[in-house]
């Protein structure tokens, strides 16, 4: 589990929903992924829900759990293993 405070801006969000659409969404793609997000400040993330990419509160997430089966968050890191600034 990540912290909420130790997210950062350009971290991915990477979720299963509970529902059976996102379980074939994952099987399909052969991952155990249906969504993504990306945060955009230390309190909001970015997805995309119909009809455009909309920026969303961090507490929408975490209101979501019972929808959502987990959440892994994968930071992008420069080509030496340090982060990014």
């Amino acid at each position: 589990r990540w912290p909420l405070e130790q997210l950062r801006c350009g971290d991915l969000l990477l979720s299963q929903g509970n529902f059976h659409l996102s379980r074939m969404m994952a099987r399909n793609a052969e991952c155990p992924y249906s969504h993504a997000a990306i945060m955009v400040a230390p309190d909001a993330f970015a997805e995309a829900r119909p009809p455009r990419v909309q920026r969303r509160p961090l507490t929408d997430l975490l209101a979501a759990r019972e929808r959502v089966r987990f959440v892994d968050v994968w930071r992008p890191l420069n080509p030496d293993g340090s982060e990014l600034n």
